[in-house]
């Protein structure tokens, strides 16, 4: 808090000394430092008393949600954008077609999925602004590199 060093210090101690005398030194030093401790203390409780008024812990807690809410949708932007973009390079005139997804990106479109789910479900948000799960694809398209699954014993 205070940046004193040792100078300082020495310079305050030969100042006490000077003024309150040898004799009272050690019962003046006593006083002080029983009543810095109880001004920390006091200063403690009503830091604490203020923040739970005011709700301080639910602002904080209501700001952090929200940045990883934010973080999750960037994420899954991030994960989506090169789907569509191999989508519209595979099929650019139709907009029926969607693209294959890969296990990778289906296993993090999962866990993001997840985790908004689990943020909704731990009454992070208010009751009526749960997060929308948003689908990040469709998970039943395989991919046409596959066979079906009928034909794998036919020769190709």
């Amino acid at each position: 808090m205070f940046s004193i060093g040792f100078a300082e210090i020495l310079l305050l101690a030969l100042v006490m000394l000077v003024v309150v005398g040898p004799e009272r030194l050690p019962e003046t030093i006593k006083t002080i430092s029983l009543n810095m401790a109880k001004f920390r203390r006091y200063w403690a409780r009503t830091k604490r008393d203020l923040e739970s008024e005011l709700g301080l812990d639910d602002l904080r807690r209501e700001i952090h949600n929200a940045e990883v809410l934010e973080h999750l949708k960037e994420t899954q932007k991030m994960l989506n954008n090169p789907l569509e973009e191999e989508a519209q390079k595979r099929a650019p005139r139709s907009r029926e077609v969607t693209p294959p997804i890969t296990p990778a990106a289906r296993q993090a479109a999962q866990d993001e999925s997840d985790a908004v789910e689990e943020l909704s479900r731990n009454s992070i948000l208010p009751p009526d602004e749960k997060a929308p799960v948003e689908p990040s694809g469709n998970s039943e398209v395989e991919p046409p590199d596959s066979p079906p699954a009928g034909d794998s014993d036919k020769p190709a």
